[in-house]
């Protein structure tokens, strides 16, 4: 990522702190921590009195925790889109080939009949701004294999609703000049399973367009950073 690109990601996230302690074995604790093996935010050691880099590791009461940078870099310039749905919402963010907030959405859903089908809302939602913000190539992540399965064509869809929201994602598919899909895991996909958390308890899709709501903006920032995530995750 350019200088210039990183230094306008932080500027547009305002981070707040957030404690907890690792407690590390006493001989780990004695080389690596400054201050009684507390970490700042869960995506920084900023205690350690080494750097960590990615798929370091570290060894606590509550298991294993390795610092991963979920964010990839996107070919020819794509903006990438991530959706996540719940059982009560649905959620999307976008990003641009710098990782800078674009913008996401929040949707909530009334008697979902199923997560595949907030799943495919988020997707829906997402692609539907991306149309909207003229974006000619985009990159794509989820991290529910049914929907991978359903766009692939290796499952049918078992309702209607389900069968006209697979169809009209496709549609949104030919308005881009180029576009890539892929599955990931849970932890890559953290900034949209907390927007579609964001959805609950509204009465309408709530969007930002810029500036991220609040509540990801640690998470946009770990993303790029780096974070410490429990192996398992991984």
């Amino acid at each position: 990522m350019k200088t210039n690109s990183y230094n306008l990601l932080l500027q547009s996230i305002m981070l707040p702190l957030a404690t907890f302690t690792c407690h590390l074995c006493l001989r780990r604790h004695e080389l690596l921590c400054s201050t009684n093996g507390s970490f700042y935010g869960n995506y920084e050691a900023s205690s350690l009195k080494m750097n960590p880099t990615p798929g370091s590791s570290i060894f606590t009461d509550q298991g294993v925790f390795v610092h991963h940078i979920a964010w990839t870099p996107t070919s020819n310039d794509s903006w990438k889109l991530n959706f996540a749905g719940c059982t009560a919402g649905a959620g999307c963010l976008m990003r641009d080939q710098n990782a800078i907030f674009r913008a996401a959405c929040a949707a909530p859903l009334k008697d979902c009949e199923s997560i595949t089908v907030a799943e495919l809302t988020a997707l829906h939602h997402g692609l539907e701004i991306a149309v909207t913000q003229g974006v000619d190539y985009l990159e794509v992540e989820g991290d529910h294999p049914i929907v991978f399965q359903l766009l692939q064509g290796q499952i049918l869809p078992l309702s209607s609703s389900t069968e006209t929201l697979l169809e009209e994602c496709i549609q949104y598919f030919r308005r881009f000049r180029s576009l890539n899909i892929r599955q990931v895991k849970h932890s890559v996909n953290a900034v949209a399973n907390k927007i579609a958390t964001l959805s609950i308890g509204r009465v309408e899709p709530c969007y930002w367009f810029d500036k991220p709501p609040s509540e990801i903006t640690e998470l946009l920032l770990g993303d790029v950073v780096g974070r410490w995530v429990p192996i398992s995750d991984l």
